[in-house]
Order: structure tokens, then C-alpha cells, then sequence
């Protein structure tokens, strides 16, 4: 519900809603342990705090709220308003540093990253920053014609951005028509170009780069880590032939080059590569999922 976000409880007797009066919501939350609801809108980075009785935006309850570029006048196709992507949570622990990362809608696009509770007191202002809330933000390497669209990939300190715009969609009467868009990317049209890994350094509070990939385009995949083999496991797709890059999350070495058959039928068309514990991974998509064992 754009402008409103609510919460329903288990038994579906109760709701809760909070309204966020001028502001658009299109993308998803993300919670933590303690309460906490971060969205972005299409004017600010949000932390919401449900108290046990109601959901606040009061500063009083620990809520906060955080400008970020959002250059509506780039002249390429929109899917959302503002960033485009849902927040993503990083740090844990009692001796980690607790932030919650998004990707801008600004021209250059960047990765930022913010203090999701107390801001530290060495916490220095980010050059165009409105406050210390953002703890730092680092331009994204691989073209980007509007937002990131996949929310940020996270794994330990590290955190993947993802090229998911179209650079070559397919118009009706110029609206573009979603599902034939993903499913030619790659085929007859261009698909989107770019994945880079940064590092937080918690010694120096910044945002580093530690690896890009642009070799080929990816398709709309989402990527979990493999936590068995340290990697991420990349979709590509270009001129109907489709290949798995795998790169460890360290490094960026390339540790697997899958080929897979030259057939539409494997599309993922946005959806996932699920590593499994014992190495292999399922490839899900539009014409049902694939299993691709990993040599012993």
C-alpha cells in the first residue's frame, strides 16, 4: 500500500497501519530483532519501530528517517519510485557494526550504507549527507541506467550489487510489456550488465571496493551465497547461451564456468539459484527448476 505500512497479527484479528503522509512506498521491508521496520520511500530511507502497541515514526522511539539522491530526470524506463530496492540488514553481533545498506537512485547510482541505531561518535558526515546517519556511500562501477531493482546481496561484510535495469526493453505503444522483456533479455535483446562486491571495513567506517564482474550480461537471477563453497553463483545469458559464473565472495576468482543447454527452458526470468549444503544447485525459472550437480 504505497504511503501506508501495517501489520497484522498471527490470529488475524488485529491490524496495525501507520501512514506516511506524501510519501511513496513500492519496495519491500526488512526487520530486526528489536523492532525495527526499514523501507525507502521515494524521499527518504526509513526506520519504523514497532513499540508493542503501535508502529511510530517518532524519534522518540527510535525511528529516523534519511534523504538520498533520487534523480527523476534520467531519461530511461522506471519500475519503481525512488530507489527501486528493499533495505538490507548487515551486522549482528554485539561487536559488529550495525547498518543497513541500499542502493540510491542518484546519477551515478551508489551503494550507501547508514547507522541503523545509535550513530557512533566517531561516525564522520558523508560529503553531500544531510547527517552522520549515513555512514558512507561509494559509486557503483557497472552502468546503470535508473536504480538496482534486486536489493543488495549480503554475507558477512561484504555486500553485491546486482545490474537488473533493461537497456533494451520491449515497447507496446512505448509501455514495455515485463514478461516478454525478461524473457528475451539475452536472446534478441540486450540483458543488463554488471555485478561488483564492496567490503565495509568497520576500522575505518567506509564502504571499499573489492571486486566487479562485467564479463557478460546477467539475466534477472537473484544469487544467494554458497556458504558450503565461499561463492555466489552468477546467471549470464547472451546470444541464447546461458552461463554460470561462480566467484568466490573473498576474492572474485572465478571457481565454476557452467554451461548449460541453448534452450529458452531454462530461463530463471527473475528468479533464484539456490546453492544446496552438499554443493550442488537448483536453478528455478518460468519453464519449472533445474538441478546441476557438482562433480565430486
Amino acid at each position: 500500500m504505497p504511503g501506508i505500512v501495517a501489520i497484522v497479527s498471527r490470529d488475524l484479528k488485529k491490524a496495525w497501519a501507520c501512514a506516511i503522509p506524501g510519501e511513496i512506498v513500492d519496495n519491500g521491508v526488512t526487520l530486526d530483532d528489536n523492532g525495527g521496520i526499514y523501507l525507502v520511500t521515494d524521499k527518504y530511507m526509513r526506520k519504523m519501530v514497532w513499540t508493542g502497541k503501535k508502529l511510530s515514526l517518532d524519534e522518540a522511539d527510535g525511528a529516523w528517517k534519511e534523504p538520498y539522491p533520487y534523480d527523476k530526470t534520467k531519461n530511461a524506463l522506471w519500475l519503481s519510485h525512488g530507489s527501486g530496492a528493499t533495505p538490507t540488514l548487515m551486522g549482528f553481533g554485539d561487536n559488529e557494526d550495525h547498518l543497513v545498506v541500499l542502493s540510491d537512485a542518484g546519477n551515478p547510482v551508489k551503494v550507501m550504507a547508514f547507522w541503523r541505531d545509535k550513530i557512533p561518535k566517531d561516525a564522520k558526515q558523508v560529503q553531500g549527507a544531510a547527517t552522520k546517519r549515513m555512514a558512507s556511500a561509494l559509486k557503483i562501477d557497472f552502468p546503470v541506467a535508473t536504480t538496482i531493482e534486486w536489493s543488495l546481496q549480503v554475507y558477512k561484510n561484504g555486500v553485491l550489487a546486482f545490474a537488473s535495469d533493461f537497456p533494451d526493453p520491449v515497447l507496446i505503444d512505448k509501455t514495455q510489456v515485463f514478461p516478454l522483456t525478461l524473457l528475451s533479455m539475452g536472446y534478441t535483446r540486450k540483458g543488463p550488465k554488471g555485478a561488483q562486491c564492496f567490503s565495509w571495513n568497520s576500522k575505518t567506517n567506509t564502504l571499499e571496493n573489492r571486486w566487479l564482474y562485467t564479463d557478460r550480461s546477467l539475466t534477472w537471477t537473484l544469487s544467494p551465497v554458497s556458504r558450503k563453497d565461499n561463492a555466489i553463483y552468477l546467471n549470464t545469458l547472451e546470444n541464447g547461451e546461458q552461463v554460470i559464473i561462480g566467484k568466490d565472495w573473498d576474492s572474485g576468482k572465478q571457481v565454476a564456468e557452467i554451461r548449460l543447454p541453448k534452450t529458452y527452458k531454462i530461463n530463471t526470468c527473475g528468479q533464484f539459484i539456490y546453492p544446496l549444503r552438499n554443493g550442488d544447485l537448483v536453478v528455478s525459472g518460468a519453464f519449472g527448476p533445474a538441478l546441476i550437480k557438482k562433480n565430486k
